[in-house]
């Protein structure tokens, strides 16, 4: 398991995804968000939402890297949603968001 952030650690992981990043960014993922977060799976959806940011920042670039970042949040967000009871609709939000933008940068 990686040693926790440090503040400067996450500073520079927050400077890396402002300043659109996420390539760099992405080694210190598992830094910035540890696995055994409080509450459970708040890593998984903070990991989930680190490559949809990814994604929505390129789509207009770079489809085909957006649509490789939404794929990695698609699968973190539904592995969150597969946790809940089956009637847990906010759980199912996520998958359902990336979902819709990974159909607008399926790969032709």
């Amino acid at each position: 398991m990686p040693h926790a952030a440090t503040e400067p650690d996450r500073a520079r992981f927050l400077g890396l995804c402002a300043s659109g990043r996420y390539d760099e960014a992405e080694p210190m993922v598992d830094l910035v968000y540890a696995t055994g977060s409080m509450p459970p799976g708040s890593e998984v959806v903070a990991r989930a939402g680190f490559y949809e940011d990814w994604g929505d920042a390129v789509a207009a670039a770079d489809p085909e890297a957006s649509h490789t970042a939404y794929l990695q949040a698609a699968e973190l967000y539904a592995l969150y949603a597969s946790w809940s009871p089956a009637d847990d609709r906010d759980r199912l939000h996520g998958v359902e968001r990336v979902e819709h933008k990974l159909a607008s940068t399926r790969p032709s």
